[in-house]
């Protein structure tokens, strides 16, 4: 009986591994597509600034990429969240240098532009 009993509980445990390693492969495509996913807005956002409109573009890019992440955050499994909670942080720090850099070039030849407009005039 003492040898059923254990074997019983190796065999939670081994369907507990599995279930967790099938819960961890699910997070992460879901995380893998997140993070595509908000790379294709923050481009998408990049082709559409409107001239002289992106001083504040690296801002509110991140700021939508927070709450789109809290959202993510949300589904993830509680063990797995100090894990994903780093991760999510690393691509905003990832997509906040982007913005950034993207606003200041984009600034740059705005105003190079309108120098050039000013000088033609």
């Amino acid at each position: 009986m003492a040898a059923f009993g254990e074997n019983v509980v190796r065999l939670g445990g081994v369907l507990q591994a599995k279930q967790d390693q099938a819960e961890e492969f699910d997070t992460e495509r879901r995380f893998q597509e997140f993070t595509w996913g908000q790379s294709q807005v923050l481009d998408k956002a990049m082709r559409e600034v409107e001239p002289g409109k992106a001083s504040r573009f690296a801002d509110e890019r991140t700021g939508s990429y927070v709450e789109n992440a809290r959202a993510f955050f949300e589904t993830v499994p509680e063990r797995l969240k100090p894990k994903y909670d780093g991760r999510l942080f690393d691509v905003e720090r990832e997509f906040y240098g982007s913005a950034a850099n993207f606003a200041r070039g984009e600034q740059k030849r705005f105003s190079i532009n309108a120098i050039g407009d000013l000088v033609k005039r």
